[in-house]
């Protein structure tokens, strides 16, 4: 590897350190990441994962896979971002700005309109991302015990 801080692909052999990454800050299964979602962490799909490399390790991550979106005859192409992660000891350098642009720049290239990115909001709007479709909101008050049985 070479030190870099700016992004690339990442390749087949990148994907045990990278997986390594993810799982610090997203395994809450046995198999971690890849266990939990097979087809975006796959490492013959390395071209769905971009990269940023600092001190000869990878730091940073973000993924970009393919979706085809369906609303009723009709299908508009369209890449789920996920595995946002960087190493806490090189946050604050903007590597999860860089990995992003460098997704978008590539939607643009591929004619793709529209990305889809589950996570906080606060963090990625200033990026373009909104909440879309259906959100449910509850409140839950005193009144929603009343009547419950007593155990």
């Amino acid at each position: 590897m070479t030190d870099t801080d700016s992004p690339r692909l990442a390749t087949a052999d990148d994907f045990p350190q990278m997986m390594a990454l993810l799982d610090r800050y997203f395994a809450y299964e046995r198999g971690g990441m890849a266990a939990r979602l097979p087809f975006c962490y796959d490492p013959d799909r390395s071209d769905r994962h971009a990269i940023v490399e600092r001190d000869g390790r990878i730091v940073s991550h973000v993924a970009a896979i393919p979706q085809t979106l369906v609303v009723g005859e009709e299908t508009v192409e369209c890449w789920g971002i996920g595995g946002v992660a960087t190493d806490r000891r090189y946050r604050g350098n903007g590597y999860m700005s860089q990995l992003l642009e460098f997704w978008f720049d590539r939607m643009d290239d591929a004619g793709v309109p529209l990305s889809e990115l589950s996570g906080n909001r606060q963090r990625y709007n200033h990026f373009g991302y909104e909440n879309a479709g259906a959100e449910l909101r509850y409140t839950i008050s005193d009144r929603s015990f009343a009547g419950t049985p007593e155990p």
